[in-house]
Order: structure tokens, then C-alpha cells, then sequence
């Protein structure tokens, strides 16, 4: 029978050795560990932390389409100005709801806005501004006459 570990190591008297391993050895293994192991899981922390602000984000954003869709299915005229210019219109339309257990409102702002570039709002166009947490959203409807035929 062929003995191939000597072949193989026939200088390596550590493969052999009945010694174990040194407190030095386990103090610089356990080094090398903690240099690899502590900034992993520093970047794990933030990723996650970074998910949940993402995540948050999202759904105010969310939210903020949906009220500016249902504001936008209102009819031109039964929907109030905001006054005084910069307050949120009062509930129904600004409301409060729920986004990852805290409670936040959901504020709209209504105002004229200049359609002809004249530097004068204009009756006929309205500036709807909604605004979740840190997300600001902006949209125009306008009070154009349909053609009747």
C-alpha cells in the first residue's frame, strides 16, 4: 500500500503535531474575525434601516397619488381654494391615516395657478398640492368647457 501523505507533505510537521493550537493563534484568528465581521454587520444594520426609510417613502407616496386621484374625480367647482394660501383644506378632503403604525395626515393644499403665463392665477385652473410625511406631490385641473354639439 502506497503512503501518499509523506509523498505529499514530507516537510509539514504541523499535519502530525499532537500540540493543538496556541493561545496567540486563537487571539489572532479571533481578530481577523471580528476586523471581517463587525463593518458586516454595520452594513447589514443600515441596509435595513434604509429598506424600512425606502419603504415609507413608498407608501406615502402612495398615499398621496390616491388622495390627488380623489381630488381630481371631484368636480372643478366643489373643490375649495385653500385659505388662507399655505393652510391644508380641512377634513373630509385632508385627512388622517396610518403608514407603518404611526399616524400621519394626509394635507391638501388647493390654489389658482397662472395657465398663460401672465403672472395672474387664473379662475379657471387649480393647483392641487398633497403632502404625506416627507412626500409633496402637485398636480393641475383645469375648468375647460366640453364642446356640446
Amino acid at each position: 500500500m502506497w503512503n501518499l501523505t509523506q509523498g505529499i507533505y514530507p516537510s509539514n510537521k504541523i499535519l502530525h503535531s499532537n500540540k493543538g493550537i496556541s493561545l496567540v493563534e486563537v487571539l489572532v484568528a479571533i481578530t481577523l474575525l471580528s476586523i471581517i465581521a463587525v463593518p458586516l454587520f454595520i452594513s447589514l444594520t443600515s441596509a435595513s434601516k434604509a429598506n424600512s426609510d425606502a419603504e415609507g417613502a413608498d407608501l406615502a407616496n402612495y398615499y398621496a397619488i390616491g388622495k390627488i386621484e380623489e381630488v381630481l374625480a371631484m368636480d372643478f367647482t366643489a373643490i375649495p381654494l385653500s385659505s388662507p394660501l399655505g393652510t391644508p383644506l380641512p377634513p373630509p378632503i385632508s385627512d388622517a391615516l396610518t403608514i407603518q403604525g404611526r399616524s400621519t395626515n394626509r394635507n391638501v393644499y388647493v390654489e389658482l395657478s397662472d395657465g398663460d403665463g401672465d403672472a395672474i392665477p387664473d379662475a379657471t385652473l387649480k393647483k392641487i398640492t398633497v403632502t404625506v410625511n416627507d412626500v409633496s406631490l402637485s398636480t393641475l385641473k383645469a375648468d375647460y368647457p366640453y364642446a356640446t354639439f
